[in-house]
């Protein structure tokens, strides 16, 4: 036998030779497999992908009305079916997607796109809230402003805007409006007496005089320069039939529905929490929220009165915001007076870098549709993300019906007052809602673009009311200041409302009395909001989502450090898209880099 005599250093040498042969081949293994694990998960995203777009043509033909809203026009002939017959094939193609979604994990698509993923959660959500508005909530069997509500906005998205010629969207409005008396027709037929609340009748009641004067009268003008006379005549006859089928529903709820009615507007608790979880994705105990919510309200109140006194001491703080809000433009200014605030907010916020603001034109202000005057006091109606062919954009106010006597015009004016004018216009255009929107036109997300959660939008707009005056807007101006906590008071009532009204039995009474002397509103105003809550059970997502963006920015300055620029704080989360907090959270933070 031979033997071989090694000396220590070419022993070690050898050794480590061996031992990086070996680690190469395991390297090579493991990469084979990480690489082939690359290339099913690049096909899991693709079919992924593929099953998310066919969602997406299906919700433009089961959502034509919002289709046209959102820019897609190849539906605008055609509106929704919500007979009982169309909501059971809406649940099944909705479950059908829901359960091809569920052979994907967020994780799978997550290794090579994170957008995908949690796009994936974002659909599975809204496809389950869909289904549980349909088959839990009965929406359909308890709302009846569902309906006329539904007529009017899928008309005025095809005359708002000049999309198309004239003469082809008006031949589309008269496609749609032939069948919108379908509409009532499911209305009286799936409106459940046990299930509708009686509110929900008098709010309807209340704004169905103003749908049925746009169909009267606001169809008509807005085809008066029509050259073909004869698609005019026709608009004129469907209008005509859409307003007296209108006409006839509102005798029906007035003498037929409004006397038998015995629904519960309060959702419940469960129900409740089922919501805010699907619209949301806000899983917090709701002792916890309404925890949060009375520390926001108190705070705000003390700083509100903090400032006042600061203003004159020798009021009261509700006598020095009544004092304030009794300088106002009069009525038939108040579009002239709103519109010129504009151009200097929308130069502060370029100048002292708070936000890039993706193109120039500034939205036209307008009189709020008079069918959304019952429930709006000011509101941004922005192109929708898909829309290629018009950019303008339209800032409704709502300027006094001529119906109104003097105590309710001088009411309503007085929230239209000087400073409220701008911290309305910081919410809704710059650097609020219509700044959001611009942002959302260039996400790459087919299903950002369609599904939006509120406490991102909202949440945003609120925040920018303070933030802006943080960062000098004013030039300190207490006024400003205590406008801007009035406006926050409104919004934190709402939350508490909100959850009680839907949890704890709080009547529509006590809830306008709250807003009054908690959050310091007129009486008219505190009965709107009382009435909008309602219908409306996640309006507390303004306040929720303003504190959560804020403890977002706070988490990002630190884990910037250094770095940290505003700016580029508002410019991520805006890239990022209108997706629920949670989700944005976990994008944002592991991906900041400057």
């Amino acid at each position: 036998m031979i033997r071989f005599y090694l000396d220590k250093r070419v022993f070690i040498n050898c050794f480590i030779v061996l031992t990086l042969c070996f680690n190469s081949v395991s390297v090579m293994s493991q990469g084979k497999h990480s690489f082939e694990q690359s290339i099913e998960s690049k096909k899991l995203v693709k079919s992924y992908q593929d099953i998310a777009n066919s969602f997406v043509q299906d919700y433009f033909i089961l959502e034509p009305s919002t289709a046209t809203g959102l820019g897609i026009h190849q539906f605008d002939a055609f509106v929704e079916d919500l007979s009982k017959t169309g909501l059971k094939r809406k649940v099944e193609i909705y479950s059908s997607y829901l359960n091809q979604l569920q052979k994907f994990s967020p994780e799978m698509l997550g290794l090579t796109d994170k957008q995908s993923a949690d796009d994936l959660i974002l659909l599975k959500n809204y496809l389950a809230g869909q289904i549980f508005d349909i088959n839990v909530l009965k929406t359909y069997a308890k709302n009846p402003d569902l309906y006329p509500s539904l007529m009017c906005t899928s008309i005025y998205n095809l005359i708002i805007r000049d999309f198309a010629p004239l003469d082809v969207r008006a031949k589309d409005v008269i496609a749609r409006e032939k069948k919108l008396v379908n509409l009532i027709n499911d209305a009286k037929s799936n409106l459940e007496v046990d299930l509708v609340p009686k509110i929900y009748v008098e709010i309807c009641l209340e704004q169905l005089p103003a749908i049925i004067n746009f169909f009267d009268k606001d169809v008509n003008t807005a085809f008066v320069n029509l050259k073909d006379k004869s698609i005019q005549s026709q608009i004129k006859i469907e209008s005509v039939n859409v307003a007296s089928s209108l006409k006839c529903y509102q005798e029906y709820l007035k003498h037929n529905l409004s006397n038998r009615v015995k629904g519960n507007f309060a959702l419940g608790k469960d129900h409740f929490k089922q919501k805010l979880y699907y619209d949301e994705m806000i899983d917090d105990k709701l002792d916890d929220l309404l925890n949060m919510g009375m520390v926001e309200l108190r705070n705000l109140q003390n700083n509100f009165k903090t400032i006042a006194h600061k203003i004159n001491p020798n009021i009261s703080p509700k006598e020095v915001i009544k004092q304030i809000s009794l300088n106002h433009p009069k009525p038939d200014a108040l579009v002239k007076s709103v519109a010129g605030n504009l151009d200097n907010i929308y130069k502060y916020c370029i100048d002292k870098n708070i936000v890039k603001i993706p193109g120039t034109i500034l939205p036209t202000v307008e009189d709020t549709p008079p069918f959304y005057k019952a429930l709006t006091f000011a509101s941004m109606d922005s192109p929708g993300p898909f829309e290629t062919k018009v950019i303008q954009a339209y800032y409704n106010v709502t300027v006094p019906d001529s119906s109104w006597n003097k105590s309710r015009i001088e009411e309503h004016m007085r929230l239209f007052n000087y400073p409220d004018i701008k911290i309305t216009s910081i919410h809704e255009v710059y650097p609020g809602h219509y700044v959001q929107y611009l942002w959302l036109k260039s996400n790459s997300s087919l299903i950002r673009k369609i599904i939006n959660c509120d406490s991102n939008v909202e949440g945003w707009a609120h925040y920018c009311e303070a933030m802006l005056l943080e960062e000098g807007y004013g030039d300190g101006n207490l006024e400003l200041r205590l406008v801007q906590l009035h406006e926050a008071l409104l919004r934190a009532c709402r939350y508490i409302v909100a959850i009680k009204m839907h949890t704890q039995n709080m009547s529509v009474k006590t809830a306008c009395d709250f807003f009054v002397k908690e959050g310091y509103q007129e009486p008219s105003n505190g009965l709107r909001e009382a009435w909008r809550g309602t219908s409306d059970p996640t309006y507390l997502v303004c306040t929720y989502g303003k504190l959560k963006i804020l403890a977002l920015r706070k988490d990002y300055k630190q884990f910037c450090r250094d770095d940290y620029k505003l700016v580029n704080f508002h410019d991520d989360f805006l890239k990022i898209g209108p997706i629920p907090l949670s989700l944005l959270r976990s994008e944002l933070l592991p991906d900041v880099r400057r």
